[in-house]
C-alpha cells in the first residue's frame, strides 16, 4: 500500500451568504486548493468525492457533485470522465469524503484525489427550509424511537427532552442534554462551558475564514440568550454556508513535485470511520471509537489511554490538565527540553541538548528534592536559577 500525503487544502470564509450559490463555492474551494498544492489545473485528479447534506432542499436531491463541477468540466478546470462519489453523513460529511479520497490513494488505485465539501444552511425569510435540513440528520421514518430514547436521557440527565423549545435544531437540544448529564455527574459548571466557548471565539476573532470574528468573555457568553440550558447562543455553532477542499496524493506523486510542495506534505498516518447506535449516556461516544481506531492504526492505540488517565488524576488532585514544560536555566545552555531550535542551537555549539534520558533523570531529581522538601530536609530557596538543569541537576 502507498503512503498517502496531503498536498493542499481550501476554506472560503463562512457566513450567512445568499448570493453565493453552491456552485459558486465549489468552484472557490476547488480552485483555492489547487493553488494551494501548486499545480496549475486538475488534470490528474482521478477521482472525486463530494460532500454535501442540504442540497436536496434547494431542488437538487441526487448528482449534486456532478452537477456543481459541469461548469468546471466544461472550462477545463476539471478533467473529463472522472468519477464523482457524491456522500453524506450529517457531521461526518467531510471526515467520509476525506476517508474516501484517502482510501483511493492508499490501494494504489489513484495517485491523486480529492475530497471537497459544499453546503448551504441560510435561507433568508424561511427558517422552516434550515429546520428541514437538519431533521434530514435524524430519522424521519421512526421518529418515536429516538423521540422515546432522549426523553429517558433526559430523566436520567435531569433535563427533560423539548425538542427545538428554544428555537434550535433538534441536535442543540440533544447536546444540551448530554452537557446536563455531564454536570450531574461530574460537577461540571456551566460557566465552564462558557469558558470553552469564550476560548473558541478569541481563536475566531484570529481566523479571517470565521464566520464570527469577535471575542466574547465567559460572562457575555453566559448573558446570552438561551437556546438549550445550559447551552446559549454564544455556545452554539452558527446557520451559515462555505466549502472547504483536500488533495491528497500518493508518495510516487508527491516525489515529481515542486520542493515547495514536498516539504509541507503532509502524511496521513491513519484514517478511520465509526457507526453511531443508541447508547447509554456513560457509553463512549462515536468520536471516542473513532479516535481510539485511529490511534492503534498509527501505531498509537496507548496514547488516548494516557491521556484520559492523565487527566483524570490531575482533575482528582485538583491540579491543572496541563503541566508546565521542564525547562533549563533562563540563557543558560540548554534551553527548553522540548524545543527543537534549542536541540539545534545546541548542537552548532558542539553541546547535547537535553533528550529522553535526561529529561527522566531530571524527573527523579525533582521528586527526590520534593520528598527532602517535605521532610524539613530541603529549604525552598536552595534551587538554581528557579529551574531544574537536567544534566547538573540541584546542588
Amino acid at each position: 500500500m502507498s503512503s498517502v500525503y496531503v498536498i493542499g487544502t481550501s476554506c472560503t470564509p463562512f457566513g450567512k451568504l445568499p448570493d453565493k450559490s453552491f456552485k459558486d463555492l465549489t468552484r472557490e474551494a476547488y480552485l483555492q486548493v489547487l493553488a494551494d498544492a501548486g499545480l496549475d489545473d486538475g488534470g490528474a485528479i482521478e477521482q472525486g468525492w463530494f460532500g454535501n447534506c442540504g442540497m436536496g432542499s434547494f431542488g437538487q436531491a441526487n448528482i449534486r457533485g456532478q452537477v456543481c463541477f459541469t461548469p468546471l468540466v466544461r472550462e477545463g478546470r476539471f478533467p473529463e470522465r472522472v468519477p464523482m462519489i457524491n456522500v453524506e453523513g450529517g457531521c461526518a460529511t467531510a471526515s467520509m469524503a476525506f476517508h474516501g479520497a484517502w482510501k483511493d490513494v492508499l490501494s494504489g488505485q489513484s495517485e491523486l484525489s480529492l475530497a471537497i465539501g459544499v453546503e448551504k444552511t441560510f435561507v433568508p425569510n424561511d427558517p422552516q427550509r434550515t429546520q428541514e435540513i437538519f431533521e434530514g440528520g435524524i430519522d424521519q421514518l421512526d421518529r418515536d424511537e429516538w423521540m422515546a430514547y432522549y426523553a429517558k436521557a433526559g430523566e436520567i440527565a435531569g433535563k427533560p427532552f423539548a425538542p427545538n423549545a428554544g428555537g434550535g435544531t433538534v441536535f442543540m437540544d440533544t447536546y444540551a442534554m448530554q452537557a446536563a448529564y455531564h454536570m450531574k455527574t461530574f460537577g461540571t459548571t456551566q460557566r465552564q462551558i462558557a469558558a470553552g466557548a469564550a476560548k473558541n471565539h478569541a481563536m475566531g476573532a484570529k481566523n479571517p475564514l470565521a464566520q464570527y470574528r469577535f471575542e466574547v468573555s465567559p460572562e457575555q457568553v453566559l448573558a446570552d440568550g438561551v437556546v438549550s440550558f445550559p447551552l446559549t447562543r454564544a455556545m452554539c455553532a452558527p446557520i451559515g454556508d462555505g466549502a472547504a477542499a483536500a488533495l491528497l496524493c500518493s508518495e510516487r506523486f508527491l516525489a515529481g513535485l515542486p520542493a515547495r510542495v514536498c516539504e509541507r506534505a503532509v502524511k496521513v498516518r491513519a484514517s478511520t470511520l465509526s457507526g453511531g447506535k443508541y447508547r447509554a449516556l456513560d457509553e463512549p461516544g462515536l468520536s471516542r471509537v473513532a479516535a481510539e481506531r485511529a490511534y492503534a492504526a498509527a501505531g498509537r492505540r496507548r496514547t488516548l489511554r494516557r491521556i484520559g488517565r492523565r487527566r483524570a488524576w490531575r482533575q482528582a488532585a485538583g491540579q491543572p490538565l496541563r503541566r508546565p514544560r521542564l525547562q533549563g536555566p533562563p540563557g543558560g545552555r540548554h534551553g527548553p527540553v522540548h524545543d527543537p531550535r534549542a536541540r539545534a542551537a545546541a548542537a552548532q555549539r558542539g553541546g547535547r541538548a537535553p533528550g529522553r534520558a535526561h529529561t527522566r533523570r531530571a524527573g527523579r531529581e525533582r521528586r527526590r528534592r520534593d520528598r527532602l522538601r517535605r521532610g524539613g530536609l530541603l529549604d525552598h530557596h536552595s534551587r538554581s536559577h528557579g529551574a531544574i538543569t537536567p544534566q547538573r541537576g540541584i546542588a
